[in-house]
């Protein structure tokens, strides 16, 4: 039977091409339903091909860097030729330029019913075939059962544990780069190196906890320009700070200029930031009133910026604590306890690394060293995060620039070790030398 290709426009086809390769949520829930022969034009259909089979081998998105490497390769071994590359060239302006990535819920359910009907017309003309050939009504209706199973997932991954072969080589292919494991790097070198793949891990929550002014929020703006530095893009949502003090905190770090003075070294400032945009991905800013950030309004944001092309690397809010309940909650553990939940959800709907802070209770605030049991109001925060990080310094070692950061828990690398670091506030550097690890 021949293939039917997409009845949508080629606007739609565009759309649905540019999220299996921008979109890594679009790309799990699709899975097995965006088949390369239903786009009607071969660039289309080679690159669908490629999303498919990076994603079956590596679970993960092709990064840009990724798939141009496979073009170049195969135009050098003659696999694509002048004209398939014209096309492919054509597509990717559009895939790498200012696509349209809103309503994916809208497109992953018009992909589906196409899937389904291709795949009950195909059980329909196997099963007339099988009829035909003397098959039993049991076979017959095993190739039904299985044409009305087609169908999105909400799941965000899956393995068989028998297909060892394909985990060894994705831990092969994570010692040469380690962003194959899909961590966004916080630019804290010691920090990436005890964290599973180099950098906070997606789809988890990166914890950092502390008490009152003892850094939390420079901790997580220097972890955000760094990502963001490196290419990643980021979204920095306040719900303490106003956007033109983070903006000040942002451009004190990168300059190296403080803040009281950025205006009278307009110069330095604007070259120091102009080489950093140089290499740098999308760096969003929001804020919000203290106590009205909920996790939908976090959604909101990111479906805002998807219909302008933009997928988040990175989510950094500043900080949970003080975010919105869906609800009313009398019990503000309830609340939490939700927040925490929702903030984590997302991260694994979206494939977002999410780094935010929470303070510690009384208890830790007068420890010398604060534990996985001294965080505030809610001990499910710690249930929650993948890695949880304590901020502690004692009144000496805030005179001389020192901060600790001790490894309260974490679920999937080693924990119970310290990191001690000279730091310098006044520029807004968290971590600046590393002076010792135990």
């Amino acid at each position: 039977m021949t293939e039917a290709t997409y009845e949508f426009g080629q606007d739609f086809q565009d759309k649905i091409l540019a999220m299996s390769l921008v979109d890594e949520t679009f790309l799990q829930a699709s899975a097995g339903l965006v088949k390369p022969e239903y786009f009607e034009t071969d660039a289309s259909r080679w690159l669908a091909q490629f999303a498919s089979d990076h994603y079956n081998t590596y679970r993960q998105r092709p990064s840009k860097a990724v798939l141009l490497n496979e073009i170049r390769k195969k135009r050098g071994d003659g696999s694509i030729d002048d004209a398939l590359m014209s096309g492919i060239k054509e597509s990717l302006r559009y895939v790498y330029g200012s696509p349209d990535l809103s309503n994916r819920d809208y497109t992953l359910t018009q992909v589906e019913e196409f899937a389904q009907q291709q795949a009950l017309t195909e059980a329909l003309t196997k099963s007339v075939e099988l009829l035909e050939n003397g098959a039993s009504p049991a076979d017959i209706q095993a190739v039904m059962n299985k044409a009305v199973q087609v169908g999105i997932t909400q799941s965000t991954n899956s393995i068989d544990l028998r297909n060892f072969e394909d985990r060894i080589k994705y831990r092969d292919d994570a010692l040469v780069h380690s962003a194959i494991l899909g961590a966004v790097p916080t630019g804290i070198p010691e920090l990436d190196r005890e964290l599973r793949g180099g950098g906070a891990g997606r789809k988890e929550m990166f914890l950092f906890m502390g008490g009152p002014k003892t850094g939390k929020s420079i901790a997580m703006m220097n972890c955000a320009v760094n990502a963001a530095g490196a290419g990643y893009n980021v979204l920095f949502m306040s719900c303490e700070n106003s956007t033109e003090v983070t903006g000040d905190r942002m451009d004190t770090y990168i300059s190296g200029v403080k803040s009281a003075e950025l205006q009278a070294n307009k110069s330095r400032v604007r070259a120091a930031l102009s080489k950093w945009s140089a290499t740098a991905g999308n760096l969003k800013v929001h804020e919000f009133p203290t106590n009205t950030l909920r996790c939908s309004d976090i959604r909101r944001v990111l479906e805002r910026y998807q219909s302008e092309g933009i997928i988040f690397d990175l989510l950094v809010v500043d900080y949970a604590d003080i975010m919105a309940p869906e609800r009313h909650y009398s019990d503000k553990r309830f609340a939490l306890e939700e927040i925490y939940a929702g903030l984590r959800a997302l991260a694994q709907q979206e494939n977002l690394a999410l780094i935010t802070a929470t303070q510690t209770n009384r208890e830790g605030a007068k420890a010398t060293q604060a534990s996985k049991t001294d965080v505030a109001e809610s001990i499910d925060k710690t249930r929650l995060a993948d890695i949880l990080i304590s901020i502690n310094a004692t009144d000496d070692e805030k005179a001389k620039g020192e901060v600790r950061l001790f490894f309260a828990a974490s679920r999937n690398t080693e924990d119970g070790f310290t990191l001690r670091y000279k730091s310098n506030f006044g520029l807004m550097r968290f971590a600046e030398r590393l002076m010792d690890r135990y």
